[in-house]
């Protein structure tokens, strides 16, 4: 039972950092700018009580309009994790190849995973749950020379309003992808305290990684970077001949939103068989709708933002 627990919890630990990828930490500090620590450590509160409104959110007894919502909350989740995700291995590993190409092998893996029971990567989440851990501690301790705390001050030269949009983006990017767990029925007791709890665990490492990136990069140099949190990794040099870890970091990266888009994946296949009983339809509409998805819309940064609102909408309609 605790096993269980342990792999379902894990999960969490994932789903708050998936929205973060490219998007999320810029955004942030773009918007907070020096006040990016009073910003993140409001929006962890703010995160807590969101989480526990959504922990309570019944799944079970949906009427029609809720699974539609509901559908389109997880197919508009899962687009923008996919965008994420072709765009950090093109923009990384593999500049010169057509996205779509990309994406084809990603979603027969996600495809093939959703065949399988969801404990597959509930337990595999569980394990690298602290190999992420240890290296994300093993990042920031090597990253510590090279921090500047002149780039966070002043700290309280954000007006306000910037300070709390700020804070409300942080609390929307780390609990939204929460949503996730209404499919996933694994029930124990306590089980909105565990949440809650894994939850604040997640946010300790998110706010390290937020201000070590701007304690490095500054929040100028921050807007310069369509990964600023890749730009840091490449400055780590370990005992003078260990570097060129950023690529070792950056599959922790992609691992992340795997599990993510796995998962959201997974809901939307279920949802589909049961209303259609038809296994195959769900393949086609996600192949067809990625290839428009990558055509017109993979590039375009201001899409993803906006969609990302519009889900926050759909959300509140639920």
């Amino acid at each position: 039972m605790k096993s269980d627990t342990n792999n379902y919890l894990s999960l969490l630990h994932f789903f708050s950092k998936s929205l973060f990828l490219g998007i999320g930490i810029s955004k942030i500090i773009m918007i907070a700018r020096e006040s990016t620590i009073i910003s993140i450590i409001l929006g962890s509160i703010i995160g807590y009580f969101i989480l526990s409104i959504i922990n309570n959110l019944n799944y079970t007894n949906a009427n029609k309009f809720q699974k539609i919502c509901m559908f389109i909350i997880l197919y508009i989740l899962f687009t923008i994790g996919i965008i994420e995700l072709i765009n950090l291995i093109s923009s990384i590993y593999l500049m010169d190849t057509n996205k779509y190409v990309l994406m084809i092998p990603l979603l027969i893996v996600i495809l093939y995973m959703n065949t399988k029971s969801i404990t597959i990567n509930m337990k595999i989440s569980n394990i690298l749950l602290y190999i992420v851990d240890i290296s994300i501690i093993i990042a920031f301790l090597a990253l510590i020379p090279k921090i500047k705390l002149t780039n966070y001050l002043p700290i309280f030269n954000t007006k306000l309003k910037y300070i709390l949009l700020a804070s409300i983006e942080y609390a929307l990017y780390s609990v939204t992808p929460n949503i996730l767990y209404g499919g996933i029925k694994y029930n124990y007791k306590n089980k909105n305290k565990d949440i809650n709890k894994r939850y604040i665990y997640s946010n300790i490492f998110l706010i390290i990684i937020i201000l070590t990136t701007q304690g490095i990069l500054s929040t100028y140099l921050v807007d310069l970077f369509k990964y600023p949190e890749y730009i840091v990794l490449k400055k780590i040099n370990l005992l003078d001949f260990i570097n060129n870890v950023e690529n070792i970091f950056s599959f922790i990266w992609i691992y992340i939103t795997y599990i993510y888009l796995s998962i959201c994946s997974k809901q939307m296949y279920d949802m589909v068989l049961v209303t259609f009983n038809n296994k195959y339809i769900y393949p086609i509409f996600l192949f067809i709708s990625m290839y428009f998805i990558t055509k017109y819309l993979l590039n375009s940064q201001i899409f993803l933002l906006n969609l990302f609102n519009y889900l926050n909408l759909l959300t509140i309609l639920w």
